[in-house]
């Protein structure tokens, strides 16, 4: 590609050139002339040229002694040059039967994809035909239309102004990044971010040699430091000897994409998090030229990240309640859930053991297997001790029962407990006082036929319960002091409480219970308790918070399945993007020796620290060539790009366009021409908006 590029900035239309091999494709639109788009078309060469059909003429060939075919043209001509212009944005040649079928006015029902990919629609005769026609001429009208609707056709001189042969390789590629845009957001294509890149990477973007990608990284620092740093040559070694992947370049390309979602603003060292380019900005932030604006720009940066930060939070519902009140609003809910499932035990296994207790009523059941458990304790427990109380106690309330079933039943499924509870009762005797709950229902099973089914029933119903109560829903029901409901949600989903995500997944579910908004409040609220937690004030300023914050909730993979686990799968998406960021933000922030980095760079950069900045008078060609870029840019991504590309193909300036390419490669003509053909467009296509 770089040898094409090359091949168009020498080209003199007014010098014949020797035949040799180069792309058809440029050399067709190098000799395109738009006054003879119209012109006869040539004999044909072609087998079976696309816009007509063959018919047979009765005549055999002496040569060949096969039929002799005769072209008979189809009575529709093929796609208009605009039209073609338009479908060129695309590459889904679905979107470009779209596009067509709306040029001609007819259903899309009668397009379809040819095997080769080409858009065909079946015209009035009912016969297939190409809307391009592969006849030289169409041929030619086609390649015209590609390349003058191509942002490309522009980007590439502008780049080669700046940065040579190299420059317009980038000035292309970029050129493709913006059809690519185009394609999508006006015509609806969906190009993977994958292809796109790799058509990019064709385009030339990733052949830069260390010199070129050194020139745009340093226009980057350059801006952000209000050019203070002088044009950085060389942004470390990786970049100085070509180190640079186009999976490097290509992820570059994506964070600073995302940064931009968040209104973050990156510095190169933070989008390619390379060493050298890292080492060098940290020189930067200690030279007294350069200290006070990298230091701006770093406290912009925190502000912007704080903003993101924020803005995730509030998305997430974390600001609508304070700690305390979603506290109590995980308590509740996780006891409510609780709750839940006994009302389901009481209610399926009440009914049974009053069935049970009917059969047998008034008959007295007999305790004496309990009553001779409990005094068996007492003898290791003196009677006076906290034990023997607790003892002494339970064993007169079975007494006064009498033996009624219905009481002993109390007794042995709440009251003990709740005696043991209240009075503190130690592990020891709570295990001991299981034998003695055995005994009393060995004894209501024996006297009392349907109690045993009924206690089953009870059994299998209280797993669920027992599940609940031994997780970390129960834990967060248990929760009394005010203090341990503030950090509810951090019990919750701190990988110090819980490691499994299914496990979190679960308790959620169970808490919220379909009550998104509360689910997405204990998430929230989290991220907002770890944030406000992390944010560490030295010197007034707040130090690496997006760092700190990425490696608290997603530096290790435990901890970016929890928050996957806690999250739908959109809103993890839009809290993976902003960590992704927020990693990039502590790049270069962490202290440590720079004294060698630190001659090597200086080396580098001996001679330029403290250049001024670009201006017209000193610099014209530099001048008029950022605002024609900036002015692209501005029009590009900002105007109506139906408009901006019909202004593009107008006759007018499709004759300007051809002078141009007749100048010499960065001469001052060339580029002061190009920056008028810029605001001549750019005023044409806001016209064109303004008139609607």
């Amino acid at each position: 590609m770089a040898d094409v590029i090359d091949e168009i900035l020498k080209f003199d239309p007014g010098r014949a050139s020797k035949p040799k091999k180069t792309d058809d494709r440029i050399d067709e639109v190098l000799k395109f002339d738009p006054g003879r788009i119209n012109a006869p078309a040539q004999k044909i060469q072609e087998a079976r040229p696309v816009g007509g059909t063959f018919a047979p003429t009765g005549e055999m060939s002496t040569i060949t002694a096969k039929p002799i075919p005769k072209y008979e043209p189809m009575g529709e001509e093929g796609a208009g040059f605009g039209t073609q212009v338009l479908s060129g944005l695309v590459d889904d040649p679905y979107i470009k039967a779209k596009i067509f079928s709306e040029a001609r006015g007819i259903p899309i029902t009668r397009y379809r994809v040819g095997k080769s990919g080409e858009v065909e629609f079946k015209n009035n005769q009912g016969q297939w035909q190409r809307e391009v026609s592969q006849m030289p001429m169409s041929r030619l009208k086609r390649l015209a239309a590609e390349t003058i609707g191509h942002p490309s056709t522009i980007a590439a001189p502008a780049g080669a102004m700046i940065a040579g042969p190299a420059g317009a390789v980038a000035g292309a590629a970029g050129g493709e990044l913006i059809r690519k845009g185009i394609g999508k957001y006006v015509y609806g294509e969906k190009p993977g971010i994958l292809n796109t890149l790799a058509d990019t990477a064709m385009q030339g973007v990733f052949a830069l040699a260390g010199e070129g990608v050194g020139k745009i990284i340093g226009r980057t620092t350059n801006r952000i430091l209000g050019r203070k740093a002088g044009a950085l040559k060389k942004a470390g070694r990786e970049v100085a000897d070509s180190l640079l992947t186009p999976e490097e370049h290509a992820k570059a390309l994506y964070v600073r994409k995302l940064a931009e979602q968040h209104n973050i603003e990156l510095a190169p060292h933070q989008m390619y998090d390379r060493e050298g380019m890292t080492n060098t900005w940290k020189y930067l932030r200690k030279h007294p030229v350069t200290s006070d604006a990298v230091r701006g720009f770093e406290d912009n940066l925190a502000k912007s990240t704080d903003e993101a930060v924020d803005n995730f939070i509030r998305q997430m519902g974390g600001y609508e309640e304070g700690p305390l009140a979603v506290g109590k609003q995980i308590k509740e809910a996780a006891s409510h859930r609780i709750g839940q499932e006994e009302e389901i035990r009481r209610a399926v296994a009440g009914p049974k053991y009053e069935a049970a207790f009917a059969e047998k009523e008034g008959e007295k059941v007999v305790t004496s297997e309990a009553i001779g458990e409990i005094n068996r304790l007492l003898k290791e427990a003196p009677a006076k001790s906290p034990s023997g109380k607790v003892l002494l106690k339970i064993r007169g309330m079975i007494n006064e029962a009498k033996g009624d079933p219905r009481q002993l039943h109390r007794i042995k499924y709440g009251e003990i407990d709740a005696i043991l509870n209240q009075e503190k009762a130690s592990p020891t005797l709570r295990r001991e006082m299981t034998l003695v709950k055995e005994k009393l229902v060995s004894s209501l099973e024996h006297q009392i036929p349907g109690y045993e089914e009924a206690a089953q029933t009870f059994k299998e119903l209280s797993r669920p319960i027992e599940r609940l109560k031994k997780s970390i829903v129960g834990e967060l029901a248990e929760i009394e002091a005010e203090k341990g409901l503030e950090i509810a949600p951090r019990k919750l989903l701190s990988i110090r409480s819980i490691r499994d995500p299914d496990r979190l997944k679960e308790a959620i579910n169970e808490i919220a219970r379909g009550n998104d908004p509360l689910r997405r409040r204990i998430v929230g609220s989290y991220i907002r308790d770890v944030y406000e937690n992390l944010r560490m004030s030295e010197e007034g300023r707040v130090i690496n918070v997006g760092g700190k914050m990425y490696k608290a909730l997603f530096g290790r993979p435990q901890e970016r399945e929890l928050m996957k686990a806690a999250m739908t799968s959109t809103e993890f998406k839009q809290f993976e993007n902003l960590m992704t960021v927020l990693q990039r933000t502590s790049v270069g922030v962490k202290a440590e020796s720079m004294t060698a980095a630190n001659l090597q760079i200086q080396a580098q950069l001996e001679g330029q620290m403290g250049s001024k900045a670009f201006k017209l008078v000193e610099h014209p060609k530099q001048t008029i060539v950022g605002w024609t870029l900036g002015k692209w840019d501005e029009t590009i991504r900002s105007r109506d790009y139906p408009k901006l590309f019909q202004a593009l193909i107008d006759p007018g300036a499709v004759a300007k366009l051809a002078k141009l390419r007749q100048l010499a490669p960065g001469s001052r003509r060339l580029i002061e021409g190009l920056a008028v053909f810029t605001a001549e467009i750019a005023a044409q296509s806001q016209e064109e908006m303004q008139r609607e």
